[in-house]
């Protein structure tokens, strides 16, 4: 038997586009280069991700903040009220995703196939990451039981003990355990940490060395592609 532990946030759909259309509508500059914004809005994202999780702040406070930061360190201008303009924005587009037609194929294919488990590891705020979780429809293909949100147990990937909790929800038989992810810090090296198998979703095609990844892919034909092979055990080629 096999399983794999979907991450939700820029694997199961892109929240980097999200984040790039809210941040272009509410900057007053004409054109944000998205490969710097990015960049530095992860950076700042993991400095308070930790005070989200743990509900120091809200989701919707941490996005305010992140916001300007970014702007602030680009050197950016931005005046009062920007960053609720775009937290706003950005909650409205979240609130409004959807699986892309290639993800709702793969999904519908992993159905079918016997001795497979589909599962989701996710960091964030509890009621948050939930929220996608419905919004996304993943309820049709995975059970509430072999989902593991990173808020309802205070501890996040990459530490080893949140792998830890996610394969005991799994069957006992279960001989064989992905992750298959977009950060190659808190996924893929977490993910070895507690011995488990790597498919890398490199968005963007980072370049990064990725020792650690067993599969890499960089585009979502090839990643559904790649997670159809590894959950059908009778015909595996990689």
């Amino acid at each position: 038997m096999t399983a794999i532990f979907f991450d939700i946030d820029d694997t199961l759909y892109s929240r980097m586009d999200l984040l790039l259309e809210a941040a272009v509508e509410t900057t007053s500059v004409e054109k944000l280069t998205d490969e710097s914004f990015m960049k530095v809005f992860y950076e700042k994202s993991d400095i308070n991700f930790p005070l989200v999780e743990n509900g120091t702040i809200t989701a919707f406070e941490s996005n305010i903040w992140r916001y300007e930061e970014t702007l602030k360190e680009l050197g950016i201008p931005y005046s009062p009220g920007d960053g609720k303009r775009f937290a706003e924005r950005y909650t409205y587009l979240q609130e409004h995703i959807r699986l892309s037609g290639k993800m709702i194929s793969m999904f519908d294919e992993l159905k079918k196939i016997k001795s497979f488990v589909p599962c989701i590891l996710s960091n964030g705020e509890s009621e948050h990451q939930w929220k996608k979780y419905n919004e996304l429809g993943l309820s049709r293909w995975i059970d509430r039981r072999h989902v593991i949100i990173s808020g309802d147990y205070g501890i996040s990937k990459p530490d080893k003990r949140i792998f830890d909790i996610a394969a005991k929800c799994v069957d006992p038989l279960c001989t064989e355990i992905w992750i298959a992810g977009d950060s190659y810090k808190h996924d893929i090296e977490g993910a070895k940490k507690a011995l488990w198998n790597t498919l890398w979703f490199n968005r963007g095609s980072k370049t990064v060395y990725a020792p650690a990844a067993d599969i890499t892919v960089s585009d979502e034909e090839s990643f559904c592609s790649a997670c159809i092979e590894i959950a059908d055990s009778n015909n595996k080629s990689y």
